[in-house]
């Protein structure tokens, strides 16, 4: 057995080590998640600063593709206990150190490096520290590797919507909401997942008219740019907002707006020289004034009409290309969607229209609505997608 104190210095050693060596996993699964999250961030700058400059996004990716590069030399110099530091060209060397440098303070690996030089320097401790490295991809991916199939003969998801013979929560408020409510206050945020395409209002439906939230998302904001007779309002991406810089010009708009000033000025000044030869006469001066004025009270009411009317022309053109993307139907009939409003969604704040649909002509029972939205594929081309989601008519 030994004596007692023999065997409290073993434990208080064993202790010791497990607490460093879990210490020392967590910050480099820290330094990882730093890179790799550093990496993402680059690409998705370069995206919202300039979505459609093929170019750039070019150079982004060489630019990501380098520094993936040469994080996994100083991620091997690493794993080889500076296999790459004993390399005796100076020029070699002299180049890896500033690499090795600015990679320790990205990753903030410079803040442990002492403990994980005291940790490998122990014979007993490096065997550890090899082993550290395969667990931490372990941890991250490992969960992928096995899997639990309770019933066989249960098809896939994908393959459920493609048939439609799912019952997705996340497709209906009510059911979404009945869902969230389920998880303790603390637990809600972590289970919320962002809405789907479509969100239907109520899975049953006990009213003559119901309603759809489409969510307007990328593959939406990829198909209303091929439309090059629609303006959009702003510019896509991060812009800088001070003085309206990123807010777009309609040259039609500013065409009307021109011309109302252009008019409405020169009427303003007729009355201003009015104003100036009948000083003698003040009294025509006056009726010829009103006249005037008169004039341009009615013309600065005409343009006003025809700058709201272009306005709302080009609002409702918006919303009807955003409809000539989808076809909505029950079971085998086209229902038209009418009356569709801007609206952000409760869940998410996620942008979108909410459209209402008459479902009095529906008999009572079960239906199926059939959804079917343009997409973008990878190759930018436009091709078909489909949705289909039961619902109850009571």
């Amino acid at each position: 057995m030994g004596s007692y104190d023999d065997f409290i210095e073993r434990l208080e050693k064993i202790c010791s080590v497990l607490f460093a060596f879990t210490f020392l996993l967590f910050l480099l699964f820290v330094s990882l998640m730093v890179f790799v999250l550093q990496i993402i961030l680059i690409v998705f700058l370069m995206q919202k600063i300039a979505p459609d400059d093929e170019s750039l996004m070019a150079v982004t990716g060489l630019v990501a593709l380098t520094y993936f590069f040469l994080g996994a030399v100083v991620f091997i110099d690493l794993i080889s206990l500076g296999g790459f530091k004993k390399i005796k060209e100076k020029h070699i060397s002299k180049i890896y150190f500033f690499i090795y440098r600015f990679y320790s303070f990205i990753t903030l690996s410079f803040l442990y490096r002492p403990l994980l030089y005291n940790f490998i320097d122990n014979k007993y401790t490096r065997k550890l520290f090899y082993l550290s490295i395969p667990y931490i991809f372990l941890v991250i991916g490992g969960y992928r590797m096995f899997e639990n199939n309770p019933n066989p003969y249960y098809p896939d998801r994908e393959l459920q919507f493609s048939n439609g013979v799912i019952l997705d929560d996340y497709y209906y408020d009510d059911l979404r909401n009945n869902l969230l409510t389920e998880f303790p206050n603390e637990e809600r945020k972590i289970n919320k997942k962002l809405l789907k395409p479509f969100s239907m209002e109520s899975f049953e439906i006990t009213k003559s008219t119901s309603s759809i939230f489409i969510k307007l998302d990328k593959n939406m904001k990829k198909l209303m740019d091929k439309d090059s007779t629609i303006t959009p309002y702003r510019k896509d991406g991060i812009a800088f907002s001070w003085f309206n810089a990123n807010i777009l010009e309609d040259k039609e708009q500013v065409s009307l707006v021109n011309q109302r000033e252009k008019e409405i000025v020169g009427l303003i000044n007729q009355r201003k020289e009015i104003t100036k030869n009948y000083k003698s006469n003040p009294a025509v001066g006056k009726k010829l004034k009103d006249s005037i004025t008169f004039i341009i009270d009615t013309r600065s009411s005409f343009w006003e009409n025809e700058i709201a009317n272009y306005e709302s022309t080009k609002i409702n053109k918006i919303i009807n290309k955003y409809l000539d993307n989808i076809n909505f139907q029950i079971d085998t009939m086209t229902i038209s969607l009418e009356q569709c409003y801007f609206y952000s969604h409760p869940h998410y704040q996620e942008q979108g229209l909410k459209c209402f649909f008459k479902t009095d002509s529906l008999s009572v029972g079960v239906h199926r609505i059939k959804i079917f939205r343009n997409i973008i594929n990878k190759q930018n081309e436009i091709t078909k997608d489909s949705i289909f989601l039961p619902i109850i008519k009571q």
